[in-house]
């Protein structure tokens, strides 16, 4: 009996975990709760990262109007297109596809991942180590950034979380290059333009 009720109690609280953590953006609570919406997306500030086997990430910065109640939010729009052979998560059955994917990020967000870009990121762009390995995650809702330093390597990773709308894990979802870092101060001042607009 005891043991029937510890486990309906880690497994109660790991469900109110998982239900938490897939909560979705203020972006994303928004769109759900409006039933007519106006999208913008801001192309001449969109900043793409290109992988040698063809996989894509992209920033777009984008403006949302609920045409319900006259709200306006603006948010940073992140797509993914991943090769499936890429994702050692899925069976061999979905290996045969390429994904999409894509997640909202927050104003506030955005805000502290230019900060995060600026003093971590910036700073280790030309950073080499030897014998030695440093990563820099920030998290936030709906997307993880990461930067590693592995000897003379560096590594930009962009990986959607869990929100996944009941759709393939999006933990699979994770694009990576390294020979496009010299972006990423572009990157910053595309997203500066998003949070002053």
């Amino acid at each position: 009996m005891k043991k029937l009720l510890l486990f309906l109690l880690v497994t109660g609280f790991s469900f109110l975990g998982l239900a938490q953590q897939n909560q979705g953006s203020s972006v994303r609570k928004m769109l759900d709760n409006a039933t007519r919406v106006k999208y913008e997306w801001d192309y001449a500030n969109r900043v793409e990262f290109r992988s040698g086997i063809g996989e894509k990430a992209r920033f777009t910065p984008a403006t949302i109007t609920d045409l319900n109640t006259g709200e306006v939010t603006k948010a940073l729009y992140v797509e993914l297109y991943v090769k499936a052979s890429s994702m050692p998560s899925l069976n061999n059955a979905l290996r045969s596809n390429d994904y999409y994917a894509y997640a909202w990020v927050s104003i506030d967000e955005v805000k502290k991942l230019i900060d995060f870009l600026e003093k971590y990121v910036v700073p280790n762009l030309q950073t080499k180590l030897v014998k030695k390995e440093i990563h820099y995650d920030i998290r936030a809702t709906e997307m993880t950034i990461s930067y590693h330093i592995i000897n003379s390597i560096r590594k930009f990773y962009i990986q959607l979380n869990d929100y996944n709308n009941g759709n393939v894990n999006f933990n699979a979802y994770t694009f990576w290059t390294s020979t496009q870092i010299n972006k990423i101060p572009e990157l910053i001042e595309k997203l500066k333009t998003l949070v002053n607009s």
